[in-house]
C-alpha cells in the first residue's frame, strides 16, 4: 500500500506543479506529503475552499499547504484535489 500512496504524492505534485501560482520543489515530496506553497496571497483561504470542497489539507505557514495522501483516497481523489486547487487558483482571492 506504501508505493499506492507514493505514486499517489507523485501524481499529485506533478499536477499542482502545473497550476499557475503554485511552486512545489520535487525534493519535498515524502512518501505521501506534499508540500506546496502559493505565489501570492496567504494559504488560509485556498485551505478553507479546498475544505469546503472536500478536499483536506493543512496549512504548515502563511504560504505553505501540506496535503497527505491515504488508503483512503485513490488515484482518481489526486484528480479532484488537482481541480479544486486549479479552481480556487483562478478564483479572485482577499
Amino acid at each position: 500500500r506504501l508505493a499506492d500512496d507514493h505514486a499517489n504524492a507523485e501524481h499529485l505534485a506533478m499536477g499542482l506543479s502545473e497550476v499557475p501560482g503554485i511552486r512545489i520543489e520535487r525534493d519535498r515530496v515524502d512518501t505521501n506529503m506534499v508540500y506546496f506553497d502559493l505565489e501570492h496571497g496567504s494559504a488560509t483561504p485556498v485551505v478553507e475552499h479546498l475544505r469546503e470542497a472536500g478536499v483536506l489539507v493543512l496549512q504548515t505557514g502563511e504560504q505553505t499547504i501540506r496535503a497527505v495522501t491515504s488508503l483512503a483516497v485513490e488515484a482518481d481523489g489526486m484528480t479532484k484535489a488537482i481541480e479544486a486547487v486549479r479552481e480556487v487558483m483562478a478564483a479572485p482571492r482577499q
